[in-house]
């Protein structure tokens, strides 16, 4: 079958190499917004598109592909491409159920870490040789409350790793598993309550229509003053002005983020970023929340290591396998 392949990473190439060997693949490490007119000239005839969150598969890139009929995002989330425009034109999603809880879960601790013990601006003074000049206060983590919203895979590796460091834990999910609480030590309550009542909360729900601007100008002025917020999920969790406003008026005492609402404009360093879209209010409060001194920001790569890669491509290779076999694997109910 014909190929493509956006957003890959060399590391990537090799298993996709040898394990699709008897398919025609086409690689491209931009994401799709990057395509040339001869790029999707020359891949007009694929029949399977792979690719990861920064790639958007909307109708107006899809319906330059008549042949399509498979898309296997190296992702969990779905929410860049237009599943209407699939069901349409019968093309199959299928995508990574699971390849990074731990992963992720680590990467949530490396921002809090860092912003627990000042990681960063130590690092600033050390850079300009002022070591006598530091005067920095960090804190524990053991004795504080961490508060979970979305306990799912990547909630209960947060959960457990917070257990290690002597934390309390509370957390939010519309499914609760009971057992599980009981066996890990916390306890579910309402989202009011965990924003109210945690030092630190992590947000680690995917996104969708319900969690859209889950933390928003209403509700984030119950977060417990001098909170840290943690993202690893998507940007959109959090409306962005209520996340700068929180910021500004020490609502949070700092954030640690590996995502932001409409995030590929900063991300992706676009080279052709337009007046109109330098004027995206979004955009504008993107620049000013990365570059707060409160803020410590990661480019999307919570997920990026070496073995969840090795994970999330081994996967894809196993779903486009078995598609071209006729025995479809983790397809999206659509």
């Amino acid at each position: 079958m014909k190929i493509t392949i956006l957003d890959t990473q060399d590391c990537e190439k090799i298993i996709f190499d040898r394990a699709l060997k008897n398919h025609q693949i086409t690689y491209f490490s931009a994401s799709a917004d990057r395509l040339k007119t001869s790029d999707l000239t020359r891949i007009k005839n694929t029949e399977i598109l792979s690719g990861f969150v920064y790639s958007k598969f909307d109708a107006k890139f899809l319906k330059q592909f008549p042949k399509l009929k498979l898309i296997s995002t190296r992702s969990t989330g779905f929410d860049h491409i237009d599943l209407a425009y699939c069901v349409k034109n019968k093309i199959a999603v299928a995508t990574v159920p699971s390849y990074g809880e731990n992963t992720v879960a680590e990467h949530s601790f490396a921002l809090l870490l860092s912003i627990a013990r000042r990681l960063v601006d130590y690092q600033r003074i050390t850079d300009h040789n002022l070591y006598s000049d530091a005067h920095y206060k960090g804190f524990d983590l053991r004795g504080k409350t961490l508060g979970v919203i979305g306990a799912g895979n990547i909630g209960k590796n947060t959960i457990r790793i917070a257990r290690g460091f002597g934390m309390n834990i509370l957390a939010y999910d519309l499914h609760e598993d009971i057992f599980l609480s009981e066996t890990l030590g916390y306890e579910y309550k309402d989202l009011k309550t965990v924003l109210s009542k945690s030092d630190i909360i992590s947000l680690n729900v995917p996104y969708n229509k319900f969690t859209h601007h889950l933390i928003n100008l209403q509700n984030i002025r119950d977060i417990k003053k001098g909170a840290v917020l943690l993202n690893v999920s998507r940007g959109a969790v959090i409306e962005t002005e209520a996340l700068l406003m929180a910021l500004e008026k020490k609502i949070i005492s700092a954030a640690g983020l590996d995502v932001l609402e409409e995030e590929e404009m900063i991300t992706k360093n676009h080279p052709h970023l337009t007046d109109k879209d330098k004027a995206n209010p979004v955009y504008k409060m993107n620049l000013q929340i990365i570059n707060h001194p409160a803020v410590i920001f990661t480019p999307h790569i919570g997920f990026d290591t070496t073995e969840a890669v090795d994970r999330i491509t081994n996967t894809t290779v196993e779903n486009i396998i078995n598609f071209s076999k006729g025995q479809a694997s983790n397809l999206v109910k659509i």
